[in-house]
């Protein structure tokens, strides 16, 4: 089958979910050579149907480009077309559009925009209300990121206790954040008593789902110690890991135990 026969017109005649499951084949399908501008006019037409699926990715275009469909679809696209579609007004808009219908990944999304002031004013008591309406609905990385604002004490007074609980909720669905930040829990004993053998438990979990500060704190747990014997070769070679993969203290760590070790 070849996804990009249909006419414009045969568009018309689909409802919303089947053109924004075709776009969806599209992007999945032909990522190596995609018309995005057939691609972009099913999302269009979707999401002013009311799809909610397709307001979210018109949001991720809209917020990231090419790049956010990379990430959300784990895949390399290419496209012959000159794509400059970044606009954050129009990413808002259909964020809200989409969270209006409960939509989490929207909803998660908007909460990371007022957390973080992309396009707007930074606003925490906006952006927990639209992470607690994510991790109401069981969305991990909504879930996540309201124990961070609980943990940090942004929007609302430091509470340890809820942190530890959203964490929890966000680390057994398998998000590597919530289950580094977790292991952090465990470590300083914060809503929790300290732990080190949980701690590293989910620190390996969380470097093997790709968190590279999990990578840094298993380093840490090596040099210092904690829960194991102190071990500056393997510290050594996690820093590496760590620094290897972009992060700035696990590079000054490194050269630190380096130094010390020659």
């Amino acid at each position: 089958m070849n996804y990009f026969e249909d006419s414009i017109n045969e568009y018309n005649e689909k409802d919303a979910q089947e053109k924004v499951e075709l776009a969806i084949s599209y992007i999945l399908n032909d990522y190596e050579n995609l018309d995005f501008k057939k691609t972009l006019i099913l999302l269009k037409k979707s999401a002013l149907q009311g799809n909610s699926g397709a307001q979210y990715l018109l949001g991720l275009l809209y917020q990231g480009g090419i790049e956010a469909l990379e990430m959300c679809f784990e895949v390399d696209i290419f496209t012959n077309e000159n794509i400059d579609i970044i606009d954050l007004d129009k990413s808002l808009y259909w964020f809200e559009k989409s969270a209006k219908q409960g939509n989490p990944k929207s909803q998660c999304n908007l909460g990371y925009i007022y957390e973080n002031g992309i396009g707007v004013k930074i606003d925490y008591k906006k952006a927990i209300n639209y992470y607690k309406q994510a991790a109401v609905q069981g969305d991990e990385i909504g879930q996540c990121n309201l124990g961070y604002m609980y943990e940090k004490g942004l929007g609302v007074d430091i509470d340890y206790k809820k942190a530890f609980k959203f964490y929890k909720k966000s680390a057994t669905q398998g998000d590597e954040v919530g289950q580094n930040n977790l292991g952090e829990m465990y470590r300083d004993g914060l809503g929790t008593q300290v732990d080190y053998d949980i701690a590293m438990q989910l620190f390996q979990e969380s470097a093997m789902n790709g968190c590279i500060e999990a990578f840094y704190n298993i380093g840490c747990m090596y040099e210092k110690g904690l829960g194991v014997d102190t071990d500056y070769e393997k510290a050594i070679n996690i820093y590496e890991k760590a620094s290897n993969l972009g992060h700035e203290k696990a590079k000054k760590k490194l050269e630190r135990l380096l130094q010390l070790n020659k």
